[in-house]
């Protein structure tokens, strides 16, 4: 049904599965639970339906523009669609958000220079900065009762390891993270892809593999995706 529904909007489920091809390699199963944290407008969300129908997900996405398209591009794929105004992090609480110019990059963590130096000819201006509720993944799955997690995504700007230590103590209970990733700090304060390989690695994931490379007009490499899954 929720193919038909693609079908009859006229998006193929083959045309969001190549936005992230290596989502494959998981064959997720019918009902698995799919966390996608920093969702934005659901590109990753809608890959994830399109490779498996018939997951769960649960969307954290804390800017209103942005969540009102996810609820949009979301909501026709049933009650299996669980979409969140908080984000995730260390600790619950509230924390101040600055909100870019660019959608996309808004951060807690403030533009490092590469950023302010509009990498990729984008303008990456704070715009705003705004108090934004914060939640834990722990926190979450114990007040939601999910005993586990097939998937974890992050695309959260700099603020990967801070969600993942909100993580730490149902990190058994997570199969895969799908992370992005910086070489150059785009963000002040947050980690490189290398923090982010050993803090995972020391806690039983392996790294399977690193796509969607992204390098600057000198040939720089500024960031890529990486895929960790739970030995």
């Amino acid at each position: 049904m929720r193919n038909d529904l693609r079908i009859r909007l006229g998006r193929h489920p083959i045309e969001l599965r190549e936005r992230y091809p290596d989502l494959a390699d998981l064959s997720l199963r019918r009902g698995a639970v799919v966390f996608d944290v920093g969702a934005n407008v659901g590109n990753f969300s809608e890959s994830v339906l399109a490779h498996q129908p018939w997951v769960r997900i649960h969307a954290f996405e804390p800017q209103d523009g942005p969540r009102a398209k996810l609820q949009e591009a979301l909501v026709p794929f049933g009650d299996g669609i669980v979409i969140n105004a908080t984000a995730l992090g260390a600790e619950r609480g509230e924390r101040d958000f600055h909100i870019s110019r660019y959608h996309e990059a808004s951060s807690f963590l403030e533009n490092g220079v590469i950023l302010d130096a509009h990498v990729y000819g984008i303008d990456f201006t704070t715009v705003a900065t705004v108090p934004v509720a914060v939640d834990t993944v722990a926190g979450y799955v114990i007040e939601h009762r999910i005993p586990h997690i097939d998937l974890l995504k992050l695309d959260v700007q700099g603020f990967e390891l801070e969600v993942l230590k909100g993580a730490e103590s149902v990190l058994d209970r997570i199969d895969a993270i799908y992370c992005e990733a910086q070489f150059e700090e785009l963000y002040r304060g947050g980690p490189l892809a290398g923090d982010i390989f050993a803090w995972l690695n020391s806690r039983g994931f392996e790294l399977l593999r690193m796509t969607k490379f992204h390098a600057d007009g000198a040939g720089r490499l500024i960031e890529c995706d990486m895929l960790f899954k739970h030995s």
